[in-house]
């Protein structure tokens, strides 16, 4: 009799711990990302705004940004951060801001140069183009924005540009950065994409497109519904682009935060773009 409870009790401890080791293993498998999840990365616009002799615009929004750095963090999101040269000299101005845009770097953000062109509303002052060069607006030449731009990585370099607009572009990419991000008039067309080759500047260049994320929906804005929409028809081997400006999260922040905590919830990561395109 005492045979056969010590059997019983050694089959009810066999299947209990055979069931601990098959939910911890679909607990494993449910949580871990897979294959098929897209090749995500997410662009930040910082604007220059509409007097490029001054840092009043990056003023303004600043503590936004940060904010928005914060939250990513806090679900793992990782950013590429494109600035407008107005915002790298604002940065520069203290120390404490230039170490804490480094201190996102080393979190796995990427710093990327936002040239808003003379054919921008709010063009930054910077440009190679002759034409504009005796503009009251006129700052400097492209190389001088890079001696700017450059001093806000650790590295010293930068991997990755927009550039705007059409009109600016084949003049003002600068030299040395290989990659380009691009789009947002479309959303369906844009958010997806294959590292395309451009050539602008004389200078070839790996492009990956993005589409605009924000509210309300529209016909350029993707919402959190779309998204999730889009998401279930990713291509994994494509890259998947989102971009918003940092103005963009001052006036709704609450999308861009559920934007962050769905990512996080359904274990969807983020790459930066230069670590995208050099793994597809």
């Amino acid at each position: 009799m005492r045979m056969n409870v010590s059997k019983n009790r050694a089959i009810v401890l066999g299947i209990i711990l055979s069931s601990i080791v098959i939910f911890a293993s679909f607990g494993f498998l449910i949580n871990t990302p897979p294959e098929s999840q897209p090749k995500l990365f997410i662009a930040i616009h910082c604007e220059p705004g509409s007097f490029p002799a001054t840092t009043d615009y990056p003023a303004q929004y600043w503590l936004n940004l940060r904010d928005m750095i914060i939250e990513a963090d806090q679900h793992g999101v990782k950013l590429t951060i494109l600035f407008n040269p107005q915002w790298a000299s604002y940065i520069l101005l203290e120390s404490v801001r230039l170490t804490m845009v480094r201190s996102w770097e080393s979190n796995g953000h990427e710093i990327g140069l936002h040239h808003h062109g003379a054919h921008m509303n709010n063009w930054n002052g910077y440009t190679d183009q002759v034409a504009y060069q005796s503009d009251p607006k006129y700052q400097g030449s492209i190389n001088d924005m890079m001696d700017i731009m450059t001093q806000i990585p650790l590295s010293g370099t930068i991997n990755v540009a927009c550039v705007a607009n059409e009109d600016d572009i084949d003049i003002d990419f600068p030299i040395d950065i290989p990659y380009m991000t691009y789009g947002g008039s479309e959303k369906t067309e844009h958010l997806w994409s294959n590292p395309e080759n451009f050539t602008y500047n004389q200078h070839s260049i790996l492009g990956v497109s993005h589409a605009r994320f924000g509210v309300p929906s529209s016909e350029v804005n993707i919402d959190l519904n779309e998204f999730e929409v889009f998401l279930a028809q990713s291509h994994s081997e494509l890259a998947m682009g989102l971009v918003w400006h940092v103005f963009n999260y001052a006036d709704t922040a609450e999308a861009f935060t559920s934007l962050f905590e769905y990512l996080s919830e359904q274990n969807i990561e983020t790459s930066t773009v230069t670590d995208i395109i050099e793994s597809i």
